[in-house]
């Protein structure tokens, strides 16, 4: 590869950090580490709101909401004139065509009310929909205030031993458990900081930034 095409994809890998922090409305300082998460947090809105679309509860994606809206505003104004209609008609009974307009009034008044039912049973869903996804916003926010708890937890319990000891060449750290829904644990590298995950400990582990070799074991309980 010449030095020119990798000036080129370098520019080019740089442009597309800027486009992701950007689309993420993150400033421009910021590490990658931090666009990852934010990224997983997207992520994480972008499913949930798929499981809601899937599970038939859409926030008036399609409009339906507001076209029942248009039409009810447009209904009402037409039984209002057929209110003032049918006073008037009342007088002509004995009129057969007026009869048989009568008819049709009673008719039209019939679907409004129905339309008006189904228009009162959107907005209530509605609400619920708005309140579920409430809800969820708050779970992810909690979510990640504990992610970030536990691993000052962890960066404070790695700092406390000045004295890590070995094991057949490895040097042995702690491992804090993340959130119980994550189902794993948070470790630090000693050398460059890095936060670093396992699935299970005990167990041999290295580095994915330095490399550096380590044995995990689970933090004591105080």
């Amino acid at each position: 590869m010449g030095e020119s095409e990798l000036e080129f994809q370098l520019a080019e890998r740089d442009k597309g950090i800027r486009w992701i922090r950007q689309k993420l409305k993150l400033p421009d300082g910021v590490g990658m580490d931090d666009v990852y998460g934010e990224m997983n947090v997207q992520t994480m809105h972008a499913h949930g709101y798929m499981a809601y679309i899937e599970a038939g509860k859409c926030d008036d994606k399609s409009g339906k909401i507001a076209r029942l809206s248009t039409q009810l505003s447009t209904a009402e104004a037409e039984r209002d004139a057929a209110e003032k209609a049918r006073s008037i008609l009342g007088y002509m009974r004995g009129d057969e065509s007026a009869g048989d307009e009568y008819a049709r009034i009673e008719r039209d008044l019939a679907e409004l009310t129905t339309l008006r039912a189904r228009v009162e049973e959107q907005d209530k869903q509605l609400a619920i929909q708005r309140g579920w996804l409430r809800d969820k916003t708050a779970e992810i926010k909690r979510l990640r205030n504990n992610r970030v708890a536990v691993r000052e937890q962890a960066l404070k319990a790695i700092r406390g031993d000045t004295n890590p000891r070995t094991r057949h060449g490895r040097t042995i750290v702690r491992t804090v458990p993340l959130d119980p829904d994550d189902h794993g644990f948070t470790w630090y590298c000693l050398d460059c900081k890095r936060i670093n995950q396992a699935k299970t400990t005990p167990m041999n582990v290295e580095c994915y930034r330095c490399h550096r070799k380590y044995r995990l074991e689970p933090t004591p309980e105080t």
